[in-house]
């Protein structure tokens, strides 16, 4: 008998923290095995994961396809993580860490509003805290205008941030520096990678680092719904979006972020200056560069070599950041193609991210132990 694929997932959706993952349906999907596809295990199925293994027969409750889930954008998706990147302004960082604190007081005055007339008998409260402000021909109760500043400074954050962001990506378009030299040797998942790269001197760099990234690039939606037995204008299952007009949505994308992504941005392709992350990934340890030969460290794992596909695309990546003394920090990513190791892949616990532009670049103090 045929040996046959099955590959279960749970994929996680844009915004993921705010998903229970166990809450979530699994894809479960077989088709006839071949010999180019391998067996696969990255995370746990309590969380975000994705299994794939070779059975003797197709299992009872996984949906037979007719053959290999692939991609005829593989190398279009690739290519769309490369070339110079942009780091999001700061104040998207802080806007986010705002709103929580923003919501919680204004819940609280709600509910201290409501119970006024018990705080008041009770002596809790007093008459000033609990009278209002009047605006015109409206009067406005004292917790709520407390509370006013706290829940615009966020909306304020975001427009100046993306304003300046806006305006840098447009800058930045019209006089792009020249692209990098950089020659890569073979690479292989469970060795390091041996590089050298040669940067513009009109750049005028202060200090430059690179590290490597490897991770899973999010399931083509239509692949998506098809794995759970769903056709593409069906009611989606929990994570994704309803569809969205034709050119609305970058091709591959998985589409649960639809609207939601900040900083705004410009371009398509391999000419958006802002790169999603990877929400299922791992990072390697950055190192300085140096004139001539410099080599960086595979991420933990190891992790299986290179695959693209429409359901399962393990990505690397060579993420160089340059620093300079008048402007924020700039970045070139630049693609790889890895083969699988000698070494088992094992990954348990990838690092698991929002999928949102504002933590597209991960800060060396959370690579740097």
């Amino acid at each position: 008998m045929a040996d046959w694929m099955h590959l279960r997932f749970r994929f996680p959706p844009f915004d993921e923290p705010a998903h229970e993952a166990s809450e979530l349906p699994i894809a479960d999907v077989c088709w006839l095995a071949d010999d180019e596809t391998t067996e696969l295990t990255i995370g746990t199925e309590e969380s975000w994961f994705v299994h794939r293994s070779r059975v003797d027969s197709p299992p009872r409750n996984a949906i037979n396809m007719q053959s290999a889930p692939s991609s005829e954008e593989s190398e279009e998706r690739r290519l769309s993580r490369s070339g110079w990147a942009l780091s999001p302004h700061p104040m998207h960082q802080v806007a986010r860490k705002l709103i929580p604190y923003a919501v919680t007081f204004l819940i609280l005055g709600i509910v201290v509003h409501s119970l006024e007339p018990a705080l008041l008998r009770w002596g809790v409260m007093t008459e000033s805290l609990a009278g209002s402000v009047r605006f015109g021909m409206l009067e406005y109760p004292m917790l709520f205008v407390a509370a006013a500043p706290l829940v615009i400074t966020p909306i304020i954050l975001r427009v100046m941030a993306n304003v300046a962001d806006v305006r840098r990506q447009r800058r930045f378009s019209r006089n792009p520096p020249p692209s990098p030299k950089i020659t890569i040797e073979e690479a292989v998942a469970d060795q390091p990678v041996r590089f050298t790269c040669e940067f513009p001197d009109s750049l005028e760099v202060t200090s430059a680092k690179a590290w490597l990234r490897v991770g899973l690039l999010s399931p083509d939606r239509t692949a998506w719904m098809s794995a759970h037995g769903l056709s593409p204008d069906a009611r989606p299952p929990a994570g994704l979006s309803t569809p969205l007009p034709d050119g609305w949505m970058p091709r591959g994308a998985d589409g649960s972020g639809i609207g939601e992504s900040t900083p705004l941005l410009i371009g398509q392709g391999s000419s958006q200056l802002f790169q999603e992350p990877m929400r299922l990934r791992a990072e390697g340890r950055p190192v300085t560069l140096q004139n001539g030969k410099n080599e960086v460290e595979m991420p933990e794992g190891p992790w299986p070599g290179s695959e693209y596909g429409s359901l399962v695309s393990i990505h690397y990546e060579l993420v160089f950041t340059l620093k300079f003394a008048t402007d924020r920090t700039l970045h070139w990513i630049h693609p790889l193609n890895v083969s699988a190791g000698e070494t088992p892949h094992q990954v348990p616990n990838p690092i698991i991210d929002s999928g949102r532009l504002e933590s597209s670049v991960v800060p060396d103090s959370e690579h740097e132990s």
